[in-house]
């Protein structure tokens, strides 16, 4: 079931004119999304990656690609996307890169806009996780450069269910839903949230 048609049965809907994909690599998903929105925007931390799919989506003329530093979205006016998407891109980021991001989500959302996004709220208990806490990812990236080259090395971090519920109403959001899915691997508390603005136009 493709995500938008989860929120479909979930009677949350949105409006079809601008969407993003955050953390869109090569833009396979930024390319599905353009056969539902007038205007998608795919952005990358990787300027290698942003130029391959740049290349392979250069037909579709409304797909647009932004570079972004993972901490700010730049080129986005306040108030502007109907819908975000983000997948398995939240957790390569240190926590507080993550709550930039989520405030970002919430600055450019439009007061119906609605935004997806994945991260693992903790780990589970393992010899894995124990093995991760010890010795932390600057020593681990060191064995994972030899392991899996220099430029593959992709740290896993968490943010809690409840700092994400906190910064999400600190910014004039609400989680609509939020639910436990398996895109962080077995060693993790996964979570998926649906949020958007609040509609009272009151709001500060």
């Amino acid at each position: 079931m493709s995500i938008l048609e989860h929120l479909s049965n979930l009677k949350i809907g949105i409006n079809k004119s601008v969407a993003i994909d955050y953390g869109c690599g090569v833009g396979r998903l930024t390319r599905a999304l353009s056969k539902n929105f007038e205007k998608v925007i795919g952005i990358d931390i990787s300027s290698s990656m942003l130029a391959e799919a740049q290349a392979v989506n250069s037909g579709f003329r409304n797909i647009d690609f932004f570079i972004s530093n993972g901490r700010i979205i730049n080129n986005i006016p306040d108030s502007s996307i109907d819908f975000i998407y983000s997948n398995i891109t939240l957790q390569h980021s240190p926590i507080d890169a993550q709550i930039s991001i989520v405030k970002e989500f919430l600055r450019i959302l439009s007061d119906e806009g609605v935004a997806v996004f994945q991260t693992p709220s903790h780990e589970k208990i393992s010899l894995k996780s124990l093995v991760r806490m010890v010795l932390g990812n600057e020593v681990l990236n060191i064995a994972r450069r030899f392991l899996y080259g220099q430029n593959s090395v992709l740290e896993m971090h968490t943010f809690h269910q409840e700092k994400v519920k906190k910064v999400v109403e600190e910014n004039s959001g609400a989680i609509l839903q939020k639910d436990e899915v398996n895109s962080a691997g077995p060693t993790f508390v996964d979570m998926r949230y649906i949020i958007k603005k609040h509609t009272n136009p009151d709001r500060t």
